[in-house]
């Protein structure tokens, strides 16, 4: 009896720590239940103008914004932090996601935003009592500019303010401010954001210029005063104007003035809409576009209003009857004019468009160049910045050649000029020089015909009567005799005559006249003489006149092969 009770106690004890162990292990397992899952921390916060947002879950239900480790709750996924912007000092944001006590624990905190400060130099404005923001110092990211300085308020961003910027994202000009001044924001390519409030009326010219991922921008009703091509070579794309703008207007992504409906902006994301009446000047300045397709409808190209250095080709439509001089401008790539067979006044030849009237060559494009030999006269302005060949003749047609027509023309070295030709303009074949005053590229001298009146050339030597004889091969003219003035010297003569004869410091090779199909061999002292090879032979046939010492040389000419 007393084996079996010893036994059946042990039994007793055994189940009795089994049922105790067993709860321990519910209990345990119910409290691994109850555990509180922490949250997914919240991405670094990205700032857009005065607001801070941060990435959402649908976990998350409140948060806590640290801004310089003062907390602030919200139940939003973003937070107005230009209070702090005010201040004027770094601070750094960072947030995390509230847990609800029952399932969810707080998240960590995110990575810190760093919000650097705005250092501004302000001007008192005269007589106004008021401010004007004239030069950044400090920007990066989305700003907000200041409303009040010095408890006074701020009204103006000044010329060039922030040109240069780069570190700026973004930008909003807040209520008070009235002007954004020339240049204000030129060259901040990193700018893509730009919230302009209701009190700007005026915007000047080139404010946006070279902002290249700016892409849309909203123009509200009060503003009044736009100047030239606020958004020039930006990447503007999606420009719009409150349809309550009594002056301005937005279509196909162009900036319309709507007192003469004329195009005061556009670029290659544009559509020039077909009820316009002008292309203003400087309205479309691009680098990007390449086909630029007028529709019929426009009726006017003003000057200086097409400016795209990559631009190859052009369509003119019937209903352009009025092309002011120049309005093409850096032409180096345009390779041909396409002109409406129906437009009234011009047509296109060569690539070239000519008035249809007189016959006269407005606009000449890029290329191995030809001159249709019916043109009478070549328009000021007419082949000014394009690439054309080294040797061009002008057809005996022509009796004119206008101002600039072939200023800084590329390759261009040689002209030949006809016996037909009356006038030339000032500066008609202007070359580009260095700020030496040296030769870079374009022509550097030419020959004009006898009885030619010929006006200023600039930088390029003019060979004509009365200093030099001329004579013509074809009708086409070149030096036959000059007179040059001698300066003191010794020594050998070399065969462009530098020892002997005072040229100024750019003078080269290239400035000495040319004949076509041959090249200069040096100066003699008759014609079909010896080449002069000494100061002595040089001395022999110098002469006095009016108290000058002066030789007449002949050009000694090489037949090419």
């Amino acid at each position: 009896m007393a084996k079996n009770s010893i036994k059946r106690l042990l039994n007793i004890i055994a189940v009795t720590l089994l049922a105790v162990l067993c709860m321990a292990v519910v209990v345990a397992c119910g409290q691994s239940d109850n555990v509180l899952q922490k949250l997914p921390t919240p991405d670094k916060p990205e700032k857009n103008g005065g607001i801070v947002t941060w990435n959402n879950d649908p976990l998350y239900v409140d948060f806590v914004v640290s801004v310089d480790g003062v907390e602030y709750e919200t139940s939003e996924n973003s937070f107005d932090v230009t209070f702090a912007i005010k201040e004027g000092e770094t601070f750094d944001v960072k947030v995390k996601a509230l847990g609800d006590g029952k399932y969810y624990a707080d998240s960590d905190w995110s990575a810190a935003l760093t919000i650097a400060p705005i250092s501004l130099t302000m001007e008192l404005i005269t007589n106004k009592n008021e401010y004007k923001i004239k030069k950044c110092n400090v920007a990066s990211g989305d700003i907000v500019l200041p409303q009040m300085y010095n408890e006074l308020p701020v009204t103006e961003i000044g010329t060039s303010a922030f040109s240069g910027c780069s570190d700026i994202t973004g930008v909003t000009i807040p209520d008070g401010i009235r002007e954004i001044g020339g240049f204000a924001f030129r060259e901040c390519v990193n700018l893509e954001r730009v919230n302009i409030s209701d009190s700007v009326t005026e915007i000047d010219d080139y404010a946006f210029a070279e902002c290249e991922k700016l892409r849309a921008v909203n123009i509200h009703r009060y503003v009044s005063k736009i100047r030239d091509n606020i958004f020039r070579q930006s990447g503007m794309a999606d420009l719009t104007v409150d349809a309550d703008n009594p002056y301005y207007k937005a279509e196909g992504n162009c900036l319309i003035r709507k007192s003469d409906n004329a195009i005061i902006f556009a670029n290659e994301n544009s559509t020039i809409p077909s009820d316009v009446d002008t292309i203003e000047q400087l309205a479309i300045w691009s680098d990007n576009l390449e086909e630029l397709i007028i529709p019929n409808g426009v009726k006017k190209l003003a000057n200086s209003s097409i400016w795209c250095d990559n631009l190859k080709r052009v369509q003119i439509p019937v209903s352009v009857t009025d092309i002011t001089r120049g309005a093409f401008v850096s032409r180096y790539n345009l390779s041909e004019f396409i002109v409406a067979e129906d437009n009234p006044v011009y047509k296109s030849d060569c690539g070239h468009i000519i008035r249809k009237s007189d016959n006269v060559l407005m606009f000449g494009c890029s290329g191995n160049i030809v001159i249709p030999d019916y043109v009478t006269g070549i328009a000021d302005c007419a082949f000014y910045c394009t690439n054309t060949q080294s040797t061009l003749f002008i057809p005996k047609s022509v009796t004119w050649i206008g101002r600039s027509a072939f200023m800084y023309c590329r390759n261009l070295k040689y002209v030949y000029l006809p016996n037909t030709l009356v006038e030339l303009d000032n500066n008609a074949f202007e070359r580009e020089t260095d700020d030496k005053g040296y030769y870079v590229y374009g022509v550097c001298s030419i020959t004009a015909p006898d009885g030619c009146v010929v006006d200023q050339m600039g930088w390029v030597r003019v060979f004509s009567s009365p200093d030099c004889e001329i004579d013509y091969d074809d009708g086409y003219a070149y030096v036959y005799a000059r007179y040059y003035t001698l300066v003191p010297s010794s020594g050998t003569i070399n065969y462009n005559l530098n020892s002997v004869i005072h040229w100024e410091d750019y003078i080269d090779y290239g400035d000495f006249p040319y004949r076509y199909g041959y090249t200069l061999g040096g100066f003699s002292a008759t014609p079909d003489g010896e080449k002069i090879t000494t100061v002595e032979e040089i001395e022999q046939i110098a002469f006095t006149e009016n108290n000058t010492t002066k030789v007449r040389v002949y050009p000694i000419w090489i037949a090419n092969e």
